[in-house]
């Protein structure tokens, strides 16, 4: 594949096509220890005074968590 066509490729054709086979082949399981696409947190805590509350306008996300273990994450991408 030359510049040109990986220039006309969107965000998730390049996942799908180079960084998920990367992470399938130094031994992630697809179905028990990659989730894609997944929040962060609701998004950054304000705080005004003695009260605080979450923007949830600017989530924080994370194109790919790797997990050791249901529910025990041990990497971000």
């Amino acid at each position: 594949m030359d510049i040109k066509e990986k220039k006309s490729l969107s965000e998730t054709d390049i996942c799908d096509l180079f960084i998920t086979p990367a992470i399938r082949n130094a031994g992630w399981d697809a179905m028990r220890q990659i989730r894609r696409e997944v929040t962060l947190t609701p998004g950054p805590i304000v705080v005004r005074g003695n009260l605080s509350s979450r923007n949830k306008k600017l989530k924080k996300f994370a194109d790919y968590v790797l997990y050791w273990e249901p529910n025990v994450p041990v990497a971000v991408i």
